[in-house]
């Protein structure tokens, strides 16, 4: 089997799937793994920084590298469909279009509605997690007990790809350390001028580590980087 140890090309500038798997391993909430639950009772006990603080530096972030800052991220004109946690739109319209209302997409469309950086936040005020792509969400799982479920029931392997867990880490995280989403907010930042995935995806992991550098803790630490 192959792993990071091994694999021939762990160590070169990109690493193959299999490496990156061995990594992901590690910093997992299955599998007996516990550092990314560590992480998170760390990230716990500082001081958060407020949603004016995290907005600024994000948007001093987006500046330094060329993208528009964004005015007004703070985005409320949703439902939370109860069965999933999913996000969805106010008085059954699309969630896009009340996105692309609020931003002004419509006259400033993005190249695709994928390309922005999402944060959602933990009722006691910290931020939860830094995220990239247009999955809005609030999902936790009930109890501990399902933990490991799957989206279709069959166990999770490396053979099989297309079995994906159930519940996200960032909710497992929360539920794992007695704490509930902030349901009445979400932190957008649009990305114009953003062409394909790889670079929001640099954008993603580059805001994370920025607010990181700035002490913001963020309960799920690596949420921007996988």
């Amino acid at each position: 089997m192959c792993s990071e140890k091994t694999c021939k090309c762990a160590h070169s500038e990109i690493l193959c799937e299999c490496a990156l798997n061995h990594r992901r391993g590690k910093l997992s909430v299955h599998y007996e793994q516990t550092e990314r639950f560590d992480k998170a009772e760390e990230q716990l006990n500082k001081a958060p920084k407020t949603v004016d603080e995290i907005i600024n530096l994000t948007n001093s972030f987006l500046q330094s590298n060329g993208l528009k800052p964004v005015d007004n991220p703070k985005f409320t004109s949703f439902s939370v469909d109860n069965s999933d946690k999913t996000v969805v739109g106010k008085n059954n319209d699309k969630l896009e279009d009340k996105i692309n209302d609020h931003f002004g997409l419509v006259k400033n469309p993005l190249n695709k509605p994928s390309h922005v950086i999402w944060m959602k936040f933990a009722k006691n005020g910290q931020l939860g997690v830094v995220a990239a792509s247009n999955d809005y969400n609030f999902d936790i799982p009930p109890s501990s007990d399902v933990y490991d479920e799957t989206t279709n029931g069959k166990p999770k392997c490396k053979c099989n790809k297309w079995t994906k867990w159930k519940y996200t880490t960032s909710g497992i995280i929360l539920h794992k350390l007695n704490l509930e989403w902030d349901e009445s907010f979400l932190l957008i930042f649009p990305l114009h001028g953003i062409e394909n995935i790889q670079r929001r995806n640099l954008i993603e992991k580059g805001v994370g580590n920025f607010l990181i550098e700035n002490d913001v803790p963020i309960i799920d630490f690596y949420s921007h980087i996988f």
